[in-house]
């Protein structure tokens, strides 16, 4: 889902783009759309790395639990 503030980014710069293809300024288009597709592909490794560090605490804590029992001599 995207934040409202990420919306309004993203709407904001493709407004720009839009207003520079009336002005056929095609340099402009290209770099409007340029950021906005750069600020979707951070926002999706934002997200990839919050999934990778939950994944790697969850596991942190499996293994933790495993090595407490081993030393209290429960396996």
């Amino acid at each position: 889902m995207v934040s409202e503030r990420m919306r309004r980014q993203l709407e904001r710069l493709l407004d720009e783009a839009e207003t520079a293809v009336t002005a056929d300024d095609w340099a402009a288009v290209a770099n409007k759309a340029r950021a906005a597709l750069e600020a979707e592909a951070q926002r999706e490794a934002a997200h990839a790395a919050r999934g990778t560090a939950e994944a790697s605490r969850v596991e942190l804590a499996r293994l933790a639990a495993e090595e407490w029992r081993v030393l209290k001599g429960e396996e």
